[in-house]
């Protein structure tokens, strides 16, 4: 019976690290795209009328 629990506590531990790794790699994901957004909008004039260029 503690080997159960052992085995379902290191399992439980695996997930929470794995969980843990995925929320840092999106909070960086989501870190490079908001230093991305901040860099200003380009505008460019070509013949009658604006194009503005949001890239990201």
């Amino acid at each position: 019976m503690l080997e159960k629990k052992r085995a379902k506590k290191k399992e439980e531990e695996a997930l929470k690290e794995k969980r843990l790794e995925k929320a840092e790699t999106l909070e960086k994901l989501l870190e490079k795209i908001r230093t991305k957004a901040d860099a200003p909008v380009k505008l460019q004039e070509e013949g009658k009328g604006a194009q503005l260029d949001l890239t990201i």
